[in-house]
């Protein structure tokens, strides 16, 4: 009972996407793109940061594809640092990094024109979606 108790502290993340989300993401992966680890939070920098107390945390919510709320969770770590807190502080960070990546991934083929013009390249069934072509059309209705 204790080692699941364990596990789940170890493997559970705060941020989430939703399933239209995670769709768009299994998509994306089909047409051979893929979530980059390193950019825009490096995975691996979120969890060399936690080491320090929650610090991973805080450079989670900086910026624009950061997340706010990772501001309360470096708190809690920095109130709560005891010598058990990077077994769970780090692998969350990391779980963390790797979801907002995938969020900033969905967004710039969701809502960029550049990465929708790339997804639309990589796959010309889009093309037919009414989402994208009305993106589009709303976009180059000046460039006439």
């Amino acid at each position: 009972m204790r080692s699941a108790i364990v596990c789940t502290l170890l493997l559970t993340a705060c941020v989430s996407l939703s399933p239209q989300n995670e769709r768009k993401v299994d998509e994306l992966r089909e047409h051979g793109l893929s979530v980059p680890l390193s950019a825009p939070k490096n995975v691996f920098l979120a969890g060399g940061l936690n080491l320090l107390g929650g610090i991973g945390n805080f450079y989670l919510a900086y910026g624009k594809d950061g997340d706010s709320y990772q501001v309360l969770y470096g708190l809690a770590n920095i109130l709560s640092i005891v010598v058990l807190s990077p077994l769970w502080s780090v692998p969350q960070a990391m779980i963390d990094a790797y979801t907002l990546n995938k969020k900033a991934f969905v967004d710039y083929y969701s809502f960029s024109t550049e990465g929708m013009k790339e997804f639309q390249r990589l796959n010309p069934e889009a093309a037919g979606h009414s989402d994208y072509r009305e993106k589009f059309d709303d976009e180059n209705d000046g460039d006439e």
